[in-house]
Parts: structure tokens; sequence; C-alpha cells
């Protein structure tokens, strides 16, 4: 009897042994794996705090790859599958278009008035538009909007009807300046108590001489360093240089006594909440499209890039508002002034945060001066600007081009 129970003690001294062996092999292989959870969200941390935002990893090269021909691989036009030259391929080619909508594409084509009559090779001279020849730029501060509740949806148009404009770009590389210009206006317009003072795009075509090529392509950044020194609206010019066709500046004394306006600061945003707090609080923004053959002859729809024929440069567009769509993606509301027979009046529909659109990533505000009758906006100011940069921007800002 007592053999048995030493026996039925062993056993369970063997299980109890087996058990805590167990146990520990259990809590070793928690804790091995909890070290390596941890260990992998102190990785992940590390390489977000790391890991360069677009402006940190870009903004060194904004005059050489970034904004001046943005990204190499977008420096070489890509018309895969279509070996017609340019110069063969209508830019409103009505087979593209009905094999496109034939399809499943979350949004359609159709001709455009702009583009009527033009190739792909004609349309390629649109887009030599750059933002910067500097290295640097400078950046926004938008700790001031820290108050702003962004919205679901927004759209300038329809909170500020009395500053919508009819506009409609001229042919060429005209971007550069004409999206600034219309930024202007609404902002302007926002900001001065609906004030419509209509910007000359001809006087800055021709009067612009920073890095500028008239409507053959030049620089946002530096087309609103030459604003700041001021400049005179479409009906000042139209009296005074009438329908002179020549492509020099006139001698600006004849618009000492033209009513001017001047671009205030300047500066760069980056990231969606960023633009979304900026256009709520302010207005249109000015941001970049890659240049797919597609978005020319876009009609309605979510856009998104299907077409990967692309052409080299950047489009420049302006920002006018956003919509949530019911599965919690987004659309931004963009306008390339490219007229009311160009998509929905006007405006596209491009979705938010695909891989190929660079609209959330970066945008480019300005602020118009304030007049007599106007009121402060809700003013970003700019931040990590060299010395030297800020120094020319207080120069420019006290130069009047036309002293």
């Amino acid at each position: 009897m007592k053999v048995e129970q030493q026996d039925n003690q062993k056993d369970e001294a063997r299980l109890r042994a087996a058990k805590r062996a167990e146990d520990e092999a259990a809590r070793k292989e928690e804790q091995k794996r909890r070290e390596q959870e941890q260990k992998k969200k102190v990785e992940e941390a590390i390489n977000r705090r790391l890991q360069p935002s677009f402006w940190g990893k870009y903004g060194e090269y904004t005059g050489y790859l970034l904004l001046g021909g943005i990204f190499v691989f977008i420096l070489i036009s890509n018309f895969a599958g279509d070996r017609r030259k340019l110069s063969d391929i209508p830019v409103n080619e009505e087979s593209f278009i009905t094999e496109h909508n034939d399809s499943e594409s979350p949004f359609k084509l159709g001709s455009n008035a702009f583009f009527e009559g033009l190739t792909l090779a004609k349309a390629k001279e649109f887009f030599d538009n750059k933002i910067t020849s500097k290295k640097a730029m400078p950046r926004c501060n938008i700790k001031s909007l820290d108050h702003v509740t962004v919205k679901d949806s927004f759209n300038f148009y329809v909170e500020h009807p009395e500053c919508q404009f009819s506009e409609v770009a001229a042919q060429g590389a005209t971007g550069y300046a004409e999206i600034p210009l219309s930024v202007f206006r609404n902002r302007n317009c926002l900001r001065n108590k609906n004030e419509d003072f209509k910007p000359s795009a001809e006087f800055t075509f021709r009067c612009n001489k920073n890095k500028s090529n008239g409507k053959n392509g030049g620089y946002v950044v530096h087309t609103l360093n030459f604003l700041r020194k001021g400049f005179v609206n479409e009906e000042c010019w139209n009296n005074e240089i009438g329908e002179d066709a020549g492509k020099e500046c006139p001698p600006l004394e004849k618009f000492k006594e033209c009513e001017k306006r001047f671009v205030g600061t300047h500066c760069a945003l980056e990231g969606e909440d960023e633009i979304k707090k900026e256009l709520q609080a302010n207005g249109p923004v000015i941001s970049i499209l890659f240049p797919y053959r597609d978005f020319f002859i876009y009609k309605s729809g979510d856009y998104v890039v299907e077409e990967k024929s692309k052409l080299d440069g950047l489009a420049i567009i302006k920002i006018v508002g956003w919509e949530t769509l019911p599965d919690g993606s987004g659309v931004w509301l963009v306008e390339p002034l490219w007229g009311e027979t160009w998509g929905d009046n006007g405006i596209a529909r491009v979705r938010i945060g695909t891989e190929e659109s660079l609209i959330e990533k970066f945008a480019y505000i300005l602020y118009p001066e304030k007049t007599e009758n106007g009121s402060e906006p809700e003013q970003p100011k700019a931040e990590g600007e060299e010395q030297s940069q800020q120094q020319e921007n207080s120069q420019q800002s006290n130069e009047d081009l036309f002293e």
C-alpha cells in the first residue's frame, strides 16, 4: 500500500514538474512573442520618425528633380502600347474615348473645346510648367489653423459663389502664371469683401522676366515673387495697350495711374489635412498633377490614373474643394482652367491618396495684400526660410514695380 502511494506521489510530482515546465515554456514563448511585438512596434515607430516626409525627402531637390522636372520617372514620355507619333494622335480621339467609356472605369471621357483640333504633340507644349529653380521654398507654419475643423465635404464655389469666375487659360504653357493669378482672384474676392480685380495675365507674361518664358513656360514661385511688386488688371492693360500683339513689356510708366494689387506672402503646404484647413479657411490653393492623356479629356466621375500614357512636365491646377464618399475615401475638386466644356463644368473629381497623385503631397498658397476694406485671413506664416530668403521677400514686398 505504501509502495503504491509512493508511486502515486512520484507520478503526481512528475506531472506537476511537467506542468511547471510546460507553463514555463509557454511563459517564455509569450514573453518572447511580446518582446518581438514590442521590438516591431519600436522599429516601426523609429522608421516613421526616420521616414522623410514628402517635403523632407524631396525639398532639397525642388529646383532640380521634384518641382523643376518632377521625379526622374516622368522625365520621359511614356506611351506604352501606342507606337504612333504624338503628332498623329488627336487629344479628342473618339475611338480612344469610346473604348474607355465602354470599360468598367469609375470615370468617363469626352471631347472638349479647349483641346479641339490639337494633337498630343501640341498638348505637350502646355506642360513646361515648374515650381521653383531654388533648392528650398518657404514652408507654411499652419499652427494658426489648428482650430479649423475640417468638414467632410467643402466646395469653395458653393460656399462663396460670388467669388467664382468664368476663366479659361490661354493655350500654351501658361499654368505657372494663370493658376496663381486665378487663385489670387478667388482669395482676393474672399479677403477684400467680394472685390473682383481681374489680373492681366498678359501683363505677367510680358513683364515678368524672372525665369519666365511668357506663354512658353515658367516657374510658379518666381511668378509670385514678381507679383509681390505689383500688377495691373485686365481693364487697365486693354485700355493702355489695346490690341498690341507685341511680346515685349511696354514702358511701365503707362500703368502708373492704373489700379494695382500686390501678392503678400506665399508658402508651401504638405499633406491632406494642411491643404484642407487652408482651403476651407482662405480659399483655393495651387497644386500639381502629372499630365496623363486621359485627364485631358476627363468628363465626369472619380478620376484615377488608368491610362499610363503621360507627357513630360507638370499640369498646374487649383484645388477648390473636396468630397468624402460613402466608403470613407475622398476626391479633390480641381480646376485646370480648361473651360466649361472640359470636365463637369470645368471641374474634375480626382481620387485622394492614389499612388500617382501629387495633389495632397504638395500645394502652394498666396495671400493677397489687404485693401482698405479688406479683412485679415487666418494666415499661416512661413517657417524654415533661410535669412536670405526672408530678406529677399521683405525687399520684394516693399518694392513697387511701378515706382
